[in-house]
This record gives C-alpha cells, structure tokens and sequence, in this order.
C-alpha cells in the first residue's frame, strides 16, 4: 500500500509487518485490509510493504512462488503510488498480482464511464473532469458539455459523500465557491434519476470476487445519494426495507444473477480486477444502470443494528470474506 496523492495518509507504529502496523490510516486503500490481517493464514506468510516507508523488499525465499495483493484502489486519488506499485511488481519473482494497478486505472470515474458505455442493457452516467480556478470556469465548461441539469459534482480524490452535491442549475454553483480551496480536479457527472413509484430510491452492491459475484447490500433511501446512513434511519425504523433487503441477499443466485449476468459478465470481462464491488440500481428490461465501480468499497464491515436487526447478513459477509481469503492464500 501507500500514501495517496493529497497527503491525508498516515501510518505510525510497527516496521510494516502485519503483526506491527499498530496504526494505518491511508486513503484510497482496500478496506479489506483492516480484516485480512487478522487471518492466521495470510498474516503469517505475508509482508506489507508501504511505499514511502519500506525502502526495499527482502523476500524470506526468493525460490518460493510469491503473490502481491495492491491494496492501493483509488484510481483517481492515488495516481502515483498506482504508478509506482506498478514499476514495483514488474519483476519476475513475483507470480501473481491481485488487483493490478492497470486494472485499478480503468475505474477511474472518467475511465470508467467511458469504458461501460455501449454494454447492451448498461446504463452508464457520462462524466467529465476539469480543473478550475473560479466558479465562471466551472459554469463555462458545463456549458461547452451540453450535459443538462441536474448533475452531480464532485472532487477528484474522494469517496462517499465527501465533496458531492447534486446542483440543479447554474445558480447553484455559487455554492460550491469554497472547494476551489481544495485544488482539485471537479468531475462532472450526469444525474441519472432512479427514484422509483413510491418516491424512495434503492441501490444494490454486488461483491466481485475472482470473477464471481456475491450480493452485498440492497439499501432504501429517502435521499438520491443512497448510503449506509439509511440503516441507521429508514430501514432501522421500518422493517419492510430490511424484509427487502434480505430477500436481495437470499434470491439474488436463483432470481437476480439470472437476469443480469449477461451484463455483469460483460463488464467483468472489460474491468478484470480480481476484489472489487458495483453499486447498482436495477432498472426496467433488464436494465442495469451502474452507479459506482471499484476496489475501494467496503466488503466486509457488518453493523447488525442494535437489536441484531441486520443479522441476516451475517452469512452474505461470510461468503465474501471467506472467497477473499481463498483467493489470497490459495
């Protein structure tokens, strides 16, 4: 692993072996890390290197078969540790590389809206990214996209809801006059509207393990920029959105793969990461409109609420843990 582009990581204690990273904040990385270090069978065969900190690798056995795992999956964040992650692997001790940088740049928001676009059935936003110095460089080069309001704009460089807003006009960009602070890149991304008949949205996560797809989370919102939040409040509160939240984990084999494997086949064949998810929302005629794609989401954390209301996920974590670890150490 190693530190992103911005200078937000940090690490602190032990000498990068997985027994003495006492402390590990590093942006843009796996959030597997933080579970598979606590597995016998990877932490004991297994050393991490941190790029910045560790200024060579010295493998116990060189004539031993040695894997590497780039924890590094911010495509968009974490350009030059990719890069240099990249230069470090291009040697022949090692034998395979999970998640190589290569496949990690085709999720970049830009390349990634550019690379699904035309999948029959695939449903896509079109992004563009810019770098400005004022709001009246912003408005203009929106206007030279001819993408229409609303849109959703973002930073370069970070996840969730962190530096996101969905503007629904030009008058809305004033609003956003203090993250020229930042020096960032600002994507611009097409507003796909996916609000269904009773006015909620919902948005699925389907676990891609070595080719193989695993259901995450199927989550309801009042809000367009579904998140985990709404456990802890609409689906905490009303028990028919975990009912269908559970019937997405337990039907997705035998009901939804089924109708959408054409299409995830497909995008799986262009991406060719080995650990990664899809944020998903499934639309009419076998439409799949893809929200989000890459190794930087959580797979494995497991908050069950706090009367155990989310204890059917239990054994859809398990799967996916279970298949990172065999991935790993076999």
């Amino acid at each position: 692993m190693g530190p992103d582009d911005f200078g937000r990581s940090s690490f602190s204690g032990g000498n990068g072996s997985f027994r003495d990273a006492s402390s590990i904040t590093v942006k843009g990385v796996l959030p597997i890390y933080p579970y598979i270090r606590e597995k016998d069978k990877i932490k004991n065969n297994s050393f991490l290197f941190i790029l910045g900190l560790n200024e060579s690798i010295q493998l116990e056995n060189k004539d031993k078969s040695t894997n590497v795992v780039n924890l590094i999956g911010d495509a968009d964040g974490s350009k030059k540790t990719l890069k240099a992650v990249n230069l470090l692997i291009n040697s022949p001790q090692f034998n395979r590389v999970f998640n190589h940088p290569e496949d990690i740049y085709k999720t970049s928001r830009v390349n990634l809206s550019r690379l699904l676009n035309g999948i029959s059935n695939v449903k896509i936003a079109r992004v563009e990214i810019f770098y400005i110095e004022t709001i009246e460089d912003l408005n203009n080069n929106i206007k030279n996209t001819f993408m229409s309001y609303p849109l959703i704009i973002r930073l370069e460089g970070f996840h969730n809801s962190e530096f996101m807003v969905r503007v629904d006009s030009e008058d809305d960009l004033i609003g956003l006059t203090n993250w020229l602070d930042q020096k960032r890149s600002f994507i611009i991304i097409e507003y796909i509207d996916c609000i269904d008949t009773t006015g909620l949205y919902r948005k699925a996560r389907i676990a891609v393990i070595d080719g193989k797809f695993y259901p995450q989370h199927f989550l309801t919102s009042k809000n367009w920029c579904v998140g985990a939040d709404a456990r802890y409040n609409l689906m905490l509160e009303h028990k028919q959105f975990r009912d269908a939240e559970q019937h997405y984990l337990e039907s997705f084999n035998t009901n939804i793969l089924p109708h959408y494997k054409k299409q995830l086949l497909l995008i799986h064949e262009k991406i060719g990461l080995d650990i990664y998810g899809i944020d998903c929302f499934f639309g009419e005629n076998g439409e799949l409109v893809i929200f989000e794609l890459n190794a930087c989401m959580d797979l494995l954390s497991m908050w069950l609420g706090p009367n155990g209301e989310y204890n059917y996920k239990k054994p859809f974590r398990s799967a996916v843990s279970n298949a990172i670890i065999d991935l790993i150490a076999n």
